[in-house]
């Protein structure tokens, strides 16, 4: 749980287990065993992994130490990357916690929608009436 709450994925932390214990461990098969048995705690990883998913995306997109090759020049291939990982946290973090991270939709009706709606909802309620 403390590697996935670092923000480690559990494929990595499934992965490096194995190896480590000379074992062949699915993923799938830990996931299941998990959530049946730590199904609370595992959760809760997740969202402290997530909540350093911001971090490092704050710190990757300042970091411009890889943005130049060492004759100066610019390194778009390293910065093309930078944004890429920056993105893919993004979308993560987007699909884990939609209300914090997602894409913030404002839907807001003016004043002259609202009085348009409004008399078109009574247009309709004098047809139907008249029509009775």
């Amino acid at each position: 749980m403390k590697r996935i709450s670092n923000g480690q994925s559990l494929r990595q932390a499934v992965r490096d287990r194995a190896e480590a214990l000379k074992m062949n461990l699915d993923a799938g098969d830990v996931v299941r065993w998990l959530l049946k048995e730590y199904g609370e705690e595992y959760d809760e990883a997740r969202e402290v992994g997530t909540a350093l998913m911001e971090d490092d995306l704050i710190t990757e997109g300042e970091n411009s130490a890889y943005d130049f090759t060492d004759d100066g020049d610019i390194d778009h291939e390293a910065i093309a990357r930078s944004r890429l990982k920056c993105d893919n946290l993004k979308w993560v973090m987007a699909r884990r916690k939609p209300k914090r991270y997602g894409d913030q939709v404002n839907v807001a009706i003016s004043d002259e929608d609202r009085r348009r709606k409004e008399a078109d909802s009574l247009i309709e309620e004098i047809i139907t009436k008249s029509t009775d």
